[in-house]
């Protein structure tokens, strides 16, 4: 399927305006320059000038006879759509179940599944998603102080 350019960067645009706004409420941090919506901002602005980009090109390929939505033959493909619904299925599971079963084991099988799908053994997609989840939680967790939800494993990672 193919969609214009202008499609995407109307919903983009959206995107970096409710970014903004949002990371505009974000409280300040005493004794800094800037507060902690600072970076959601800058990306905002990244995102904001893309969309401006690609509504422009849209516009510009409306305008040379391109439609606003074309279904392409690889949209035909079942295997296409079973990507798509492991992407956005790994999404509501991360949402659903990150509070109770912790980022490890939600991270863990998320990664796993994806894996996976794509072609990976279980045993090797388990195991380098267990690395994986480890490098995340010390990057994220340790170093930059995020906090990540630890579900039942709490005790045992701080």
């Amino acid at each position: 399927m193919r969609i214009n350019d202008t499609v995407f960067g109307a919903v983009l645009l959206a995107l970096a305006i409710f970014i903004w706004t949002r990371a505009a409420g974000f409280p300040k941090v005493p004794g800094t320059l800037y507060g902690s919506g600072f970076f959601p901002q800058v990306i905002a602005i990244g995102i904001g000038v893309s969309a401006l980009l690609l509504m422009w090109r849209g516009r510009r390929a409306l305008a040379g006879g391109e439609r606003l939505a074309e279904v392409g033959p690889w949209a035909r493909h079942p295997s296409r759509w079973l990507g798509l619904l492991v992407i956005v299925g790994s999404l509501v599971f991360y949402d659903i179940a990150a509070e109770p079963l912790g980022f490890p084991i939600v991270g863990l099988v998320i990664g796993t599944v994806f894996m996976v799908y794509l072609g990976v053994r279980p045993w090797r997609a388990a195991v380098i998603s267990l690395g994986m989840v480890v490098v995340i939680w010390l990057l994220f967790a340790r170093l930059l102080l995020v906090p990540l939800p630890g579900g039942p494993l709490t005790p045992y990672l701080w």
